[in-house]
């Protein structure tokens, strides 16, 4: 009887369905996040996984994830602190370097969990700024700097054809339709290569490197006038501009703290990341004032600044006052420098656009008096994004949608204020 009852037991285990995995990939935006045993808060907490973790998924169910973890379990994890992202690569990066670390996250300051080296060919599933996200040989996902790896594209760039961005900012997606994310933002006259065509989308590539799909309605085809690959047109607005980007605080700086423990260092970083991707491809010189969380001071900052000789300085910060309900978006300049009515126009244009872009309420341009934006030479402004002692807005600022509007807004009103 016994042995009956065993044998029944594990053939109906045995039926049970696997957790078969999707082509999804689902990335973790947010310092800590719990991962459960099924998709409500309501169940047991089973343990937690760090920003920038990569796990497969399995399902989704009511704005829950289910994700396996690294150490094979499944679990279930909030869509709220997640960016799912389609896990069907496109493009491969072969290893420059020697040797090359791979990290649990997308700059030096993650820890390091493995070696590629010299020719080794890794699928690219996205990336932040210069980093990408790969598939390890062993099947693991890591992250690898760009600057040490060349992407190489599916077929041959189509020869003799280019492509001129019609629109004043043309969003690039990952695949050929507008349900897939946005990677990048072009400005008008932006001139890339032509890869490929498919169903009214053309796949482009950048003189970055980047390559991306646009709709065919928002460029004209034009005849390639050289075989360098695309590039900037020499009169686009942010064509040869330097512009240093200030994630505020890092290291022991942490900034203001959210009521669920949201670090603002880590929030400003990810957006700044962002916001310097769209920079760079739309043809600026972009310095960023640190690339991971790592203490920089405020004299250091300025000294990055004037020593280039910068045309602006862009500081991102995240808010925080002692009532919780207080929130909305404000832009800062200072109004006692030489640089002080550009420093204007610049905040002034970069506000209209977070509060277009974000829908928070509108604080306004003021004068603040910040070291950075003082003691810099060039056009400065300071943009605190949103209030992270609001838990509304905190919870915004958790999740990918909500940053990636925030650094399409700020790129939005950088060219503008170029532009005009």
């Amino acid at each position: 009887m016994l042995l009956a009852c065993f044998l029944l037991v594990l053939i109906l285990a045995l039926s049970q369905p696997a957790h078969a995995e999707t082509s999804k990939k689902a990335i973790v935006t947010t310092a800590v996040l719990n991962v459960r045993t099924g998709p409500a808060t309501s169940y047991e907490r089973i343990g937690t996984v760090t920003e920038n973790t990569v796990l497969p998924v399995l399902a989704e169910q009511n704005g829950w994830v289910q994700v396996r973890l690294l150490d094979g379990r499944s679990a279930w994890v909030c869509g709220d602190y997640v960016n799912v992202i389609d896990a069907s690569p496109s493009l491969k990066a072969r290893v420059t370097a020697d040797v090359l670390n791979v990290r649990t996250g997308p700059s030096t300051n993650y820890d390091r969990i493995g070696t590629v080296t010299l020719g080794t060919v890794l699928p690219v599933y996205y990336n932040v700024g210069e980093w990408l996200l790969v598939d390890l040989p062993d099947g693991r996902s890591g992250w690898i700097s760009g600057t040490y790896a060349k992407i190489e594209y599916p077929g041959h760039v189509a020869e003799g054809r280019q492509v001129v961005v019609d629109v004043d900012a043309l969003n690039i997606h990952s695949g050929p339709a507008l349900h897939h994310p946005v990677i990048a933002v072009v400005p008008r006259r932006t001139v890339a290569d032509i890869v490929t065509e498919q169903d009214g989308w053309l796949q482009i590539k950048l003189s970055s490197g980047l390559v991306g799909w646009v709709a065919g309605q928002n460029v004209s085809v034009k005849p390639s006038e050289s075989g360098e690959g695309g590039g900037i047109d020499p009169s686009a607005p942010l064509f040869g501009k330097v512009i240093v980007v200030d994630p505020g605080h890092g290291g022991t700086s942490t900034g203001a703290i959210g009521f669920s423990g949201l670090l603002e260092k880590h929030v400003v970083l990810d957006i700044s990341l962002r916001l310097a991707a769209k920079l760079s491809d739309a043809g600026a010189n972009v310095i960023m004032t640190r690339k991971g969380d790592w203490t920089v001071s405020l004299e250091s900052r300025e000294i990055v600044a004037n020593s280039a000789n910068a045309d602006l300085f862009v500081s991102i910060h995240a808010n925080a006052h002692i009532n919780p309900l207080i929130g909305g978006t404000e832009t800062y300049y200072y109004k006692g420098k030489a640089a002080s009515s550009a420093s204007y126009r610049a905040a002034a244009q970069i506000q209209s656009e977070l509060v277009k872009a974000l829908g928070l309420r509108n604080i306004g341009v003021k004068h603040g008096n910040f070291h950075v934006i003082r003691e810099t030479n060039m056009p400065a402004v300071l943009a605190e994004i949103a209030f992270l002692s609001n838990p509304a807005e905190e919870a915004l600022l958790k999740t990918a949608d909500f940053r990636e509007a925030a650094a399409r807004a700020i790129f939005a009103g950088i060219l503008n204020y170029f532009r005009y």
